[in-house]
């Protein structure tokens, strides 16, 4: 079976670099810098997962989020956030999309991810 695909978006170029030293040997990791990219690159590919920081130039986390299941092209998602209003997490939890506070521990991302993609995630 090929690994599975995760997207991976976020501004910050360490946050990035992070994530494809984690994630990128155990699944095909693509990573995107903004929710517009990210947008582009799930047009075109299948993602299993797709994990994505909350504050972002532009589009934030949390409306890419909102523009997928408006379309009806909602995947198994995470947001990651150091910063997240009551308001925006009821609207997560309303998605089904769980949220990890930042720093995230590196055992308790993999297995978020790993529960997103077995398909047993709760949020």
């Amino acid at each position: 079976m090929p690994p599975r695909r995760v997207l991976w978006v976020d501004d910050d170029a360490g946050v990035r670099r992070f994530a494809t030293l984690l994630l990128g040997k155990h699944y095909d990791l693509t990573t995107a810098v903004t929710a517009e990219e990210a947008l582009t690159l799930l047009d075109g590919t299948r993602f299993d997962v797709l994990v994505t920081d909350y504050l972002m130039p532009g589009m934030n986390g949390l409306q890419l989020l909102e523009h997928l299941a408006r379309k009806d092209a909602a995947i198994p998602s995470l947001l990651v956030t150091g910063a997240l209003h009551p308001e925006g997490l009821r609207r997560a939890e309303q998605l089904g999309v769980p949220v990890l506070p930042k720093p995230v521990q590196a055992t308790v991302l993999m297995q978020a991810v790993q529960e997103a993609i077995d398909g047993i995630l709760e949020a």
